[in-house]
């Protein structure tokens, strides 16, 4: 800076002016702006530069964009402040529809037994401490938006979910939804790194992290495990998308969920979509292999409970003799039927219909005969799309066997096995 002349009191209380240069550095107080460019403050400015240039210590607020040429290394002080973590806690900005009035969550701080009302601590996690289990969910309450439009977060997950996500305050409400976190941090760092990849699946037991579509409206597991959990499991498909709170894990761990599931852009899809094309890109959608898990996970329907020991003296190659259940759904009276769906109730009778345990043999303990025959039901390949393994066998084998699920299923003309 150039020499700055400035006002002091001296010990009578007269009125001198100093000199110095930099006096406001001297004395330890912070400027109200930036220095020019080229010469730095002794201490840091109120606000960020505006230079591209930085400054020898950190402004005491954030700059509104990063800089131009970020440093690999790291910093050689601290911040004034910390960064917000990716995943934090927050309560809801906007008012919600309490009793017909709106309603903030300043307003059920008055009195916390406010939060005991229907759905109010989904709104105002902090404010009714249960960041524990809301912090990464919707709001579960209507809620009014700043323009007067009084909505629910299954209104922002419908359509243009990316748009809706941007309206004011809406991010902080339905954090799922608008993917505001993901899970939650973790209480220490790990001292050490593992000997092995963690795979997330592997055969574990695992609630979708995706919402699914029940009866017309966006829920999640976390709805279904809130109240009502026995009723709520008992509705068509959730038991799929939710094996751990429904204790579904004997026939669902390595399943696909049969429910429709919304994805993080909004658009809504079953795994049969994975399935049909580009398996492994759409595998790879944040949330996608927990949900699709049999689709996804080529570990999953044969993982063990511990690594071999030592490898085999000599390498495996060819076909394989594994029994598998198809992973893709079968016409059974002319309605579309999974083998969980057969495992799930009367599994007896259920195989005893035409066809069934050709196409879920480990289901209907029929392995012995048709681990390595094609099934003989015609399957649903997506979109309507029904076929059976003769068409699979007719024309472009390869290719046709290449389509998600196809290779468990037409056994035979596909080459997935050989009689051992």
């Amino acid at each position: 800076m150039s020499r700055s002349a400035l006002m002091l009191l001296d010990k009578d209380g007269v009125t001198t002016r100093s000199n110095t240069p930099d006096s406001s550095a001297v004395l330890g107080i912070t400027s109200a702006a930036p220095s020019q460019k080229g010469a730095g403050s002794q201490a840091p400015s109120l606000v960020p530069s505006v230079e591209t240039y930085p400054s020898q210590l950190p402004s005491f607020l954030p700059s509104k964009s990063p800089t131009l040429s970020p440093t690999d290394a790291p910093s050689a002080a601290p911040s004034l402040a910390p960064s917000r973590p990716s995943v934090y806690c927050v309560d809801s900005p906007v008012r919600m529809m309490v009793d017909g009035l709106a309603r903030s969550c300043e307003w059920v701080a008055v009195d916390k037994s406010r939060c005991a009302l229907e759905n109010v601590e989904s709104h105002c996690p902090v404010t009714c401490n249960v960041c524990e289990t809301n912090q990464c969910t919707d709001s579960e309450i209507t809620f009014a938006l700043f323009n007067g439009l009084i909505k629910p977060c299954e209104w922002v997950a419908r359509w243009n979910t990316s748009e809706r996500c941007t309206l004011d305050g809406v991010e902080d409400t339905c954090r799922q939804t608008c993917g505001r976190c993901i899970g939650g941090p973790t209480s220490a760092p790990v001292a050490s790194p593992s000997l092995a990849p963690v795979s997330v699946s592997n055969g574990s037991c695992v609630d979708s992290p995706l919402r699914m579509i029940v009866d017309g409206t966006s829920r999640s597991c976390e709805w279904v495990a809130r109240r009502n959990t026995e009723n709520r499991c008992l509705i068509e498909n959730v038991e799929s998308h939710c094996p751990v709170t429904c204790n579904a894990c004997a026939t669902n761990q390595c399943t696909d969920s049969e429910s429709r599931f919304i994805l993080g852009n909004g658009d809504s899809k079953k795994c049969v979509w994975v399935r049909r094309l580009n398996s492994r890109i759409r595998c790879a959608i944040d949330g996608v292999r927990n949900t699709c898990r049999q689709t996804c996970d080529d570990q999953c329907t044969s993982s063990t409970d511990a690594p071999i020991a030592t490898p085999s003296p000599t390498p495996v190659s060819g076909p394989t003799n594994n029994c598998v259940d198809s992973p893709l759904r079968m016409l059974v009276d002319g309605a579309l039927r999974s083998c969980a769906w057969v495992a799930r109730f009367n599994t007896e009778s259920r195989c005893v219909l035409e066809n069934v345990e050709s196409h879920c043999p480990v289901t209907c303990n029929s392995c012995a005969t048709n681990q390595c025959t094609d099934s003989a039901s015609t399957f649903n390949l997506g979109d309507g799309v029904n076929k059976p393994c003769e068409w699979v066998a007719r024309y472009n084998t390869s290719e046709r066997c290449a389509l998600g699920g196809v290779r468990d299923t037409c056994r035979q003309s596909c080459g997935t096995c050989t009689e051992g």
